[in-house]
């Protein structure tokens, strides 16, 4: 049996995923989460290859999504953006619950 804290992380997820519907720019290369039960709250990282007024407003507008997507579960959203070029190697919301990774295609471009 699945423990309320899985349950509600997994929600999450999932409320993450329908909010990047749409909403991701070429220069997105991954998304990461990482939630506390808890606290209610959530840590979205985004790695950007660069960052311009597109991407602001794009994650902007997907954390809004989230918000209303979660329906009052969560207390806070914090963003932490990453701009480089290797994210598979620097980019520290690697460790977290990736719910986006750019096919190889776009990581080599």
């Amino acid at each position: 049996m699945i423990s309320d804290s899985h349950a509600w992380q997994n929600d999450r997820v999932i409320n993450m995923v329908q909010a990047m519907i749409g909403g991701l720019t070429t220069n997105m290369r991954a998304v990461s989460i990482e939630t506390d039960y808890e606290q209610r709250s959530i840590d979205v990282y985004f790695a950007l290859v660069e960052q311009g007024p597109d991407e602001i407003e794009e994650m902007e507008e997907i954390l809004d999504a989230l918000d209303v997507l979660a329906v009052n579960e969560l207390r806070r959203i914090d963003l932490h953006v990453w701009v480089g070029s290797d994210w598979v190697m620097d980019w520290p919301g690697r460790e977290h619950r990736v719910v986006y990774a750019a096919h190889k295609s776009f990581r080599e471009g």
